[in-house]
């Protein structure tokens, strides 16, 4: 449901915002089969220019856990490990 919310703000050219792809993101997570779609809404919020924060992170790693991707999971882990040494404040 919420990926298709993110499709429609794409297809009438609005630009979706944190909280939306967020949503996405922990929708994922009651779906296992759609862990890949989250691993692709997570890798281009840079692209839409959206800043990843620990809600992104942790919604990517559990889908990825809850499909039984756990080379994926850890390897989100990593990243998000130095992402927030490097967002400490």
């Amino acid at each position: 449901m919420a990926l298709g919310l993110v499709e429609k703000i794409m297809e009438i050219r609005l630009a979706p915002d944190v909280i939306t792809v967020n949503a996405a993101l922990s929708s994922c997570e009651k779906a296992p089969g759609e862990w890949l779609q989250a691993l692709r809404l997570f890798h281009v919020m840079p692209q839409w220019k959206l800043k990843r924060d620990h809600i992104s992170y942790s919604s990517a790693i559990s889908c990825c856990e809850k499909a039984g991707q756990w080379q994926q999971a850890l390897n989100l882990l990593a990243c998000y490990k130095r992402w927030a040494v490097e967002n400490m404040e």
